[in-house]
């Protein structure tokens, strides 16, 4: 694929925004997407919504822009004991009974 002199235009700003930042590694304009996706999952936005915001057609694409830190699958688990631990509770009668989730 041929770059036109827009894209050319582009790399060029790009590149003289970083060194004007002092970012001193390698840093692709793409990052920021992966960086905003990722934020944004952290602030509660659903997938779909992700998606749209991102201009994709489906979430696979948009999973692959979201990358959970550790801090979030340590409290994706602690989620999942909690309720494991309400579920224990009610077979040991120390709540009023309810049925599992389907």
């Amino acid at each position: 694929m041929e770059e036109g002199p827009t894209d050319r235009l582009g790399q060029t700003a790009h590149q003289a925004a970083i060194r004007r930042a002092g970012i001193q590694e390698y840093f692709r304009l793409y990052d920021l997407r992966h960086t905003f996706a990722t934020r944004a999952v952290i602030a509660g936005v659903d997938l779909p919504t992700l998606a749209a915001l991102l201009g994709h057609t489906n979430i696979t694409m948009t999973t692959r822009y979201v990358h959970p830190a550790e801090s979030q699958k340590r409290e994706a688990v602690a989620k999942l004991e909690r309720l494991r631990m309400g579920w224990l509770a009610q077979e040991s009668g120390k709540e009023s009974p309810q049925k599992y989730p389907q």
